[in-house]
């Protein structure tokens, strides 16, 4: 079944758990977003990390580490194929969300782009940090709790 709110990459972390009905304050959601950053990462290094290959032809000469926009079309959704393929039981249900037919599956996507954006070295906080598995605390962001009864 395909999620009711496809998230596009550029979207912050507390949309991409709100579109799946995962919530950051869970620590059992908060532990399947980093299985599913596991499974990105795992896949980034074996198929697109320094992988010359896998650019478009104009980046061919560029150093790494290589931003998501400059692997070609083609290995990057072989990547999310790859995500989405591998995925272990507990995530492969977030996944089924991401189903598009036709489509690449924006789950796999969001979460290899994320991947690829905080190893880019385009992120300060994250090169600061040296912290490469994930972009940001899960908590950060995300929309204020809604009110409780009687305060409306």
């Amino acid at each position: 079944m395909a999620a009711q709110q496809v998230v596009v990459q550029s979207n912050p972390k507390w949309q991409f758990l709100m579109a799946l009905g995962l919530d950051g304050r869970n620590r059992d959601h908060q532990a399947l977003y980093w299985i599913m950053k596991s499974e990105a990462i795992k896949v980034y290094d074996a198929q697109l990390m320094g992988n010359r290959a896998a650019l478009k032809p104009q980046y061919a000469r560029e150093p790494p580490p290589f931003s998501a926009n400059q692997f070609s079309e083609t290995a990057f959704g072989n990547a999310v194929k790859s995500i989405v393929k591998s995925a272990c039981s507990q995530t492969h249900g977030l996944y089924d969300q991401g189903a598009n037919q036709g489509q690449p599956n924006w789950v796999a996507r969001w979460i290899l782009y994320h991947v690829c954006r905080y190893r880019d070295g385009r992120n300060k906080k994250a090169a600061r940090s040296k912290n490469f598995h994930d972009d940001d605390n899960i908590t950060e962001a995300l929309p204020p709790p809604p009110p409780a009864a009687g305060e409306l």
